[in-house]
């Protein structure tokens, strides 16, 4: 028997010898294929982005996975991935993270800074975050925690032992639906981090910046979210504290996302001296507040240097909310000569948001996603629940179309890609310095179309051609038809221009510098074209520039 179990594990070592063998064998042979002649560097920036792309999706326990699928590809992947501390140095914690795990990633990524990401419901991941909190005072540098505010509440005092390395700091709790937490007599300290570069708080309401002791010497970016109002002395006390930084800041954003039954009150801060922002280049201001917007940017100064101003609103907000935020925020920016108008569609929850975007300057065909003087949002409201089937998308506040608004002042050209009512382009046609339309036809019965026949009538009963008052300076109409194949582009082209002939009479020939018409399929016969050049000098049809007969 004893000679049977020597030749069984003589036979067993020549096996393992040879399974060695073949797995040497493999590894060769796997170093040869194409991925695996990539550099070490490109390898590691592949690694980078994809646990990248499960922090943007805040997917609980994939960051962990993620590594865990590249670490076990290949041995020339597993090599990689253990030697480079990069990719070990984002930490994301739950409520179930082992302290031994977070343990071997923290060895793994060697002397790197640290950057830890908590999402949890309940206290249960709280003795992972503590004890980083505890192990890592020398090297964490940016922080994320994501959980209820009473769980908030107790890290943020264990944080305080990380507050001279900490670099970036977010702080967000999740949105409630019984509207409690603006009830809560608590108030939570925030104690200063002297590193800090980049600042979010999200949902905690209760949060009190004492601004004695706020003072962090770098911070560039604030951003503060609120879905309650906040009292009065929280509200106050971070306008202080934004005070102390104001002179480095550089991009700011406060959003103030009310429940309906607080959507009228006001933001208390009445009285309160204003801030002058001298390095701010992105600004954002958000509210379905109808009071909150503008008493924002009463307080605010922006700089005339300033990138891009956004102001988000609530559909069917308060229109004079809006206007004057906009008066203040923008006092220092000259009024925009381009204006797009667009609705967006939400397929995630079935609703509409309108975003007009505003330029300081640029060519007629400059392109629209260029830096803005601003953005101006206006979203469905919040926590309405979902939209009834075939809602329709919200329209522009016709009452912000005015010459004396500052977004309308010096209006040259505006491009409209979505339908807008009525009352929309009457309101335009009072803008006098507007020369340039560029807009989409949905049916041949044209909103604007009827507008500007009502607006020939009403000129008509004036005295003479200097009278008219409706579009006066308009030369160019760009239209684009929305349909594909249409039998009506080339009559709605004729009604058009008649209408514009009975317009413009006794002001010139070809009073316009040219007309354009995208989408129609049907070719223009020669009484048509003759009618186009009657009252322009140029005539483009899908694009190409016909010649006059």
């Amino acid at each position: 028997m004893s000679t049977i179990a020597d030749s069984q594990r003589v036979l067993d070592l020549e096996i393992g010898k040879l399974e060695q063998d073949l797995v040497s064998l493999k590894r060769r042979r796997n170093g040869l294929s194409p991925i695996s002649q990539l550099p070490t560097e490109l390898m590691c920036k592949i690694f980078h982005l994809s646990i990248q792309t499960i922090e943007w999706a805040r997917k609980p326990n994939r960051h962990e996975e993620a590594r865990r699928s590249i670490s076990h590809v290949s041995h020339g992947w597993r090599t990689v991935a253990l030697e480079w501390p990069k990719l070990w140095a984002e930490i994301h914690i739950r409520d179930r993270t082992k302290v031994e795990n977070l343990d071997l990633v923290r060895t793994r990524a060697k002397d790197l800074p640290l950057s830890i990401d908590f999402d949890g419901n309940t206290v249960y991941g709280t003795p992972g975050v503590q004890h980083m909190f505890r192990t890592e005072t020398e090297r964490l540098a940016n922080v994320v925690l994501y959980a209820p505010i009473e769980v908030l509440r107790s890290l943020l005092l264990k944080l305080k032992a990380c507050r001279n390395t900490i670099q970036s700091l977010e702080l967000g709790a999740p949105k409630i639906s019984d509207w409690t937490r603006g009830t809560q007599t608590q108030m939570d300290s925030f104690c200063n981090f002297p590193k800090l570069r980049h600042l979010r708080i999200v949902g905690w309401d209760t949060l009190f910046i004492p601004p004695a002791a706020f003072n962090p010497t770098s911070l560039t970016t604030l951003e503060v979210r609120f879905f309650s109002l906040p009292a009065a002395n929280v509200i106050r006390a971070l306008l202080a504290s934004l005070g102390n930084v104001a002179h480095r800041l550089t991009s700011l954003f406060l959003d103030f996302t009310l429940p309906s039954h607080l959507e009228d009150a006001p933001l208390g801060i009445a009285g309160a001296l204003p801030i002058d922002m001298q390095c701010l280049e992105d600004i954002s201001l958000v509210s379905n507040g109808h009071r909150v917007l503008s008493a924002l940017s009463s307080v605010i100064r922006v700089p005339s240097s300033i990138r891009t101003v956004t102001i988000g609103a609530q559909q069917g907000a308060s229109s004079q909310d809006i206007s004057l935020a906009l008066h203040h925020a923008c006092t220092n920016i000259p009024s925009p000569r381009f204006l797009h108008i667009n609705n967006e569609f939400d397929h995630s929850d079935g609703t509409y948001k309108m975003d007009v975007c505003a330029l300081k300057k640029g060519p007629l065909r400059s392109q629209w996603n260029t830096h803005s003087s601003l953005r101006l949002s206006f979203f469905h409201p919040p926590y309405a629940g979902r939209p009834p089937p075939g809602a329709e998308p919200y329209t522009f506040p016709s009452s912000l179309v005015n010459p004396a608004n500052w977004l309308f002042s010096a209006l040259l050209h505006i491009v409209v890609t979505c339908p807008l009512p009525a009352p929309f382009w009457k309101a335009l046609a009072s803008v006098p310095t507007l020369g340039f339309i560029e807009y989409r036809v949905t049916h041949l019965e044209d909103v604007f179309y009827r507008t500007l026949e009502e607006g020939v009538e009403t000129d008509s009963d004036q005295v003479g051609a200097g009278d008219r008052k409706f579009y006066p300076s308009l030369v160019v109409i760009g239209i684009r038809f929305q349909q594909k194949s249409l039998s009506w582009g080339v009559e709605f082209a004729e009604r058009l221009v008649i209408t514009l002939l009975h317009k413009y009479q006794g002001m010139g020939p070809r009073h316009f510098k040219w007309l354009s018409f995208m989408g129609c399929h049907r070719h223009l016969d020669a009484d048509t074209l003759r009618l186009l050049f009657s009252v322009s000098e140029k005539v483009y049809w899908n694009g190409r520039l016909e010649v006059a007969i």
